[in-house]
């Protein structure tokens, strides 16, 4: 059970990393001798549970990722997120995912892709950081100042302070977020999921900005409001 532990905090620590982590970094991380750190990385490379990026950093493996597809595809409110995520595929035209929170990153949980040949594509697993996107943005929306400090520290984020809280506050207000920056030629409208105060899900439409536009998204931002709002009784 002792190993088991080891490798469940390794496969945490390397997943909070958005960038990867060395075997250094991952023995520092977990409080591990840099040869028992070693070791069990390379056993979790043969396994396929962890692999090396082009920069040579260890990255949450392809057999990880299977798995957490499989998990997402039997939660509770993908299954129940599903019809209104279909339903708002086929009003937009555009992909519709489902996100959540995780130590100052969103995870992508569902996703209902668009029928168009050019289209977003946001697979279960895909994980990214919390700040600049629509997605990411919405999640925080209840955020205080002290905790949104914690989301720049942990992102090493220079971005000031007083500014994501003035832009927190502006989503919190509108209820809603669309980007077209953040991916270049993206566009994304996101809406928060909303429980007991908190936004513990985000439901995002997103695809290409050449289609997706700002204009195109309000048109059907009260469908997908709706669609929250049920999600969260």
């Amino acid at each position: 059970m002792r190993s088991l532990a080891r490798v469940m905090a390794i496969l945490e620590f390397v997943a909070s990393n958005t960038e990867g982590a060395t075997i250094a970094e991952i023995a520092k991380g977990v409080d591990l001798h840099i040869a028992t750190a070693s070791r069990l990385v390379h056993t979790l490379r043969e396994e396929s549970m962890l692999e090396q990026n082009r920069a040579h950093r260890y990255v949450v493996g392809n057999r990880v990722l299977s798995l957490a597809r499989k998990g997402m595809d039997q939660n509770e409110l993908v299954v129940r997120a599903r019809p209104y995520m279909q339903r708002l595929r086929d009003l937009t035209g555009e992909t519709v995912s489902l996100h959540v929170p995780y130590e100052g990153l969103r995870v992508c949980i569902g996703e209902v892709r668009s029928k168009h040949l050019i289209s977003r594509a946001l697979p279960p697993g895909d994980v990214k950081p919390v700040l600049d996107t629509a997605t990411g943005e919405v999640l925080l929306i209840n955020h205080t100042a002290e905790e949104l400090a914690e989301v720049l520290a942990a992102h090493h984020s220079k971005e000031d302070l007083a500014v994501v809280v003035r832009r927190v506050a502006g989503l919190r207000e509108q209820g809603w977020s669309f980007v077209d920056t953040w991916v270049d030629g993206v566009g994304a409208l996101s809406v928060p999921i909303d429980s007991g105060g908190r936004a513990v899900a985000a439901l995002t439409v997103s695809g290409p900005s050449s289609r997706y536009t700002r204009t195109q998204a309000m048109v059907h931002l009260p469908d997908v409001q709706q669609a929250a709002r049920q999600l969260a009784e």
